[in-house]
């Protein structure tokens, strides 16, 4: 996993100098700034960029070509970042997976503490110029008669089932057996017992290497809730390892040297093992660094979630305050298109009013934009429907588009449309009152349910104390 992540890495600055080279007029910005640009041409052929646009575009008011233009920029600006932030966790990544517990200047391995998880180092055996690599199990530290007292648990019907390990039956052992410690839900102890602690420990580990012949061992399981004890026996017969790989007794030492050493800190292992060259590697992190990695990409996906989620929750408020808005728009439409004014003085006055008295809504942004479209003497119905897009409101792009078929027409009976619109405008003003009235009542039930327990308590204290 290290090598993946070191691999990962040098593509990664690969491309990022690869993208400087060839995108030269970058070459000002950040250092995986051209790399996010390009990425970020890729993607705007995209469906995706779309959905970016949109989002980006109900956000504020602006043309096609700025929403363009602006969503490609935020967009290499949340890839700048989140390049930064993979460089960053693989750096991490290959630190975490550098870390090992051998004592440094010494053939010595760190034990894990009590309480702790195993470690599992690589152990390098070499000789006569062959070469093995073994697996070591480090146990943690080992409790006082006390504490280990404390620790073991499991009921006799589970481990009836599970204590044969890999065995075929406790009548041929030849492999490891299961000792677990506890049971499932941690109610009940299990203290372990061998009558021959020589071929089956304590921890369930079989030494059947120096066996000449069959041995029978009894297995016994105190299991206790702390007040109550209960013994369970079995009985196992061991039968005799046969040998079959050329480090097999130097990994019966190793294991030798793991079990009698359990209440030191470190494992010493002898520089030479039956004529083998032993030296401790470092301890395996692969899970850890599998576990950082997956974490570490679940927060850059956070990350650029959390930033296109912003502008999606400020184009939701601004188009919530531009709904509080339409009945006013609407009927200073009315108002003043019944005045005899046209439409497009009609955007220019509503405009100059917003301007003198809100000029931070969302309205006068776009009536902004609009007024100084139609002043630089662009087409009304352009300017009109891209008003309507703009805002991404349903009702807005409908009375723009009522207006743009009107001026195609005449403005005959623009005005009784306007009517109709300012009617259902306030109808619809009325009901979203309504509704954030419901809304408001809901959220007071829970102080009000917490008040009701606290009278309820203030009357009843002094009864159930005189009780």
């Amino acid at each position: 996993m290290v090598y993946i992540n070191l691999g990962f890495a040098v593509i990664l600055l690969s491309m990022a100098v690869l993208s400087r080279i060839f995108f030269s007029k970058y070459k000002g910005k950040g250092f995986f700034y051209p790399l996010a640009a390009a990425s970020a041409k890729l993607i705007r052929k995209t469906v995706l960029f779309d959905e970016l646009r949109k989002t980006v575009r109900q956000s504020e008011t602006m043309s096609s070509r700025s929403a363009d233009n602006e969503t490609e920029k935020r967009l290499v600006k949340v890839l700048e970042n989140a390049f930064f932030m993979i460089l960053v966790l693989n750096i991490v990544l290959i630190a975490a997976g550098q870390f090992t517990g051998v004592k440094e200047g010494s053939n010595s391995i760190k034990r894990p503490e009590t309480g702790d998880d195993p470690v599992t180092y690589s152990i390098s055996i070499d000789k006569g110029g062959k070469h093995e690599d073994y697996s070591m199990e480090i146990l943690p530290k080992e409790f006082d008669d006390k504490e280990f007292n404390a620790e073991a648990e499991k009921l006799y019907q589970e481990l009836d089932r599970s204590i044969k390990g890999e065995n075929r039956d406790l009548d041929n052992v030849s492999m490891d057996l299961t000792f677990p410690t506890s049971n499932d839900n941690g109610t009940l102890e299990i203290r372990w017992t061998t009558d021959e602690p020589e071929v089956i420990n304590s921890f369930g580990r079989v030494s059947n290497r120096r066996l000449e012949k069959a041995v029978r061992v009894g297995i016994r399981a105190l299991v206790t809730d702390g007040s109550h004890d209960k013994e369970y026996v079995w009985y196992a017969t061991v039968v005799p390892y046969r040998e079959t790989h050329w480090a097999g007794a130097v990994e019966e030492e190793l294991i030798k040297l793991e079990e009698n050493g359990r209440n030191d800190e470190y494992v010493v292992l002898p520089d030479k093992i039956d004529g083998a060259s032993v030296y401790a590697g470092g301890a395996s992190s692969e899970n850890t660094v599998c576990k950082l990695f997956i974490f570490g990409i679940i927060l850059i996906g956070i990350y650029i979630f959390a930033v296109f989620n912003r502008f999606h929750k400020k184009g939701l408020k601004r188009q919530e305050e531009l709904l509080r808005r339409y009945s006013f728009f609407v009927s200073s439409l009315v108002l003043r298109i019944g005045a005899g004014l046209s439409v497009k003085e009609t955007m220019i006055r509503i405009h100059r009013e917003l301007k003198e008295n809100d000029p931070d809504s969302s309205l006068y942004e776009e009536l902004n934009y609009a007024v100084n479209g139609l002043n630089a003497g662009r087409d009304e119905k352009t300017v009109y429907t891209e008003m309507g897009r703009s805002t991404g409101v349903e009702e807005y792009s409908r009375l723009m588009t009522l207006i743009c078929r009107n001026i195609e027409r005449g403005n005959s009976n623009l005005l009784e449309l306007l009517r109709r619109e300012e009617k259902d405008a306030f109808g619809m003003r009325k009901n979203r009152a309504k509704k954030k009235g419901e809304e408001a009542a809901e959220k007071l039930l829970l102080p009000m349910f917490i008040l009701l327990v606290a009278v309820v308590g203030i009357v009843m204290f002094p009864a159930l104390k005189n009780f």
